[in-house]
Parts: structure tokens; C-alpha cells; sequence
């Protein structure tokens, strides 16, 4: 970051995007959409852009594993609540913690949100309701590799 003449503003310098081929994956709800991951680095120098959320999450990790001789073991849930097309934002049902009603009611939605992941290749451990009304949880399978998994709630969120 380079700072300029004018009082409390800044110059950022210009940035360049790395693209990892291997990653790139088309949308299943979006056929001619695809989604790519990436790392941001200093067009000038090369170096990797301290905006960069990917690559300050590798540092984390080798620094780690190099210094601490600590891994990760990573398991992640995300969490949602599905709710009418209406005005105002009503739940598609005010049922609780591991209830059938929302994933018998819902079976169609949660059907097809297994299949996109899977297209994505995101292994999921599970899906069931949640505390909240028309709440619904995706754990994801637990992963060494905190990077990949990280780059699966990308996706995950994605769709």
C-alpha cells in the first residue's frame, strides 16, 4: 500500500490475479457460469496482495505446521433458513431441532441442493433441520486440508 499526498487516502498498487486451472468449476444452476479460484498478487512485484484471503489462510497453516508443528483438521457447518416468497420474511415452517417436517416438506430443495454440491464436488457429511424456524444445516465431510475446504464454502455459499 503506498501512501499518497493527499491527507488520509491511499494509492493501492496494481494487482494481477492467479487463476488454478484445477478448480475451475461450472455452475450446475448456471450452465454457462463458472466460478475459479484464485490468489491476488502485486502486478509489479509479484509478491501476494495482503488483501489476498487465500493466501493469508495458507500462510496460517504453513506457519503452523513450520514453526508450532500443529495441523488442522477442519469440519465446517453452514447454516440457513429457507423462507416464503411473500412481503414480509416468513420460515417455511416453525418446526425445531432435528425435526422431520422440514426436510419431508423440503425434500425437493434439499435433493436438488445435494446434487449441485456434488457436481461442485463438495463431500457433505449431512443435511438436517435446525433450532430456528425453516432452519437447515450442510456439514461439510471433515478435511486435513484447510485450504480445500475453505475453497468448498466458497462454492457451497455460492450456490
Amino acid at each position: 500500500m503506498i501512501f499518497s499526498e493527499k491527507k488520509n487516502s491511499y494509492r493501492f498498487p496494481p494487482v494481477c490475479i492467479l487463476l488454478f486451472a484445477d478448480s475451475l468449476r461450472i455452475l450446475p444452476y448456471s450452465p454457462s457460469s463458472a466460478l475459479v479460484m484464485c490468489t491476488l498478487h502485486n502486478q509489479i512485484t509479484g509478491v501476494t496482495s495482503p488483501f489476498c484471503t487465500r493466501s493469508l489462510l495458507k500462510r496460517v497453516v504453513d506457519t503452523a505446521l513450520d514453526k508450532f508443528g500443529i495441523s488442522f483438521s477442519v469440519g465446517v457447518e453452514l447454516e440457513f433458513v429457507l423462507a416464503r416468497k411473500s412481503d414480509t420474511l416468513e420460515p417455511v415452517d416453525y418446526s425445531v431441532f432435528a425435526n422431520m417436517i422440514t426436510l419431508d416438506e423440503q425434500e425437493s430443495f434439499i435433493v436438488t441442493l445435494y446434487k449441485w454440491l456434488n457436481v461442485l464436488d463438495i463431500q457433505i457429511s449431512q443435511i438436517h433441520s435446525e433450532s430456528a424456524p425453516g432452519q437447515l444445516e450442510v456439514v461439510l465431510a471433515h478435511q486435513d486440508d484447510a485450504l480445500q475446504i475453505a475453497d468448498q464454502v466458497v462454492l457451497a455459499k455460492e450456490v
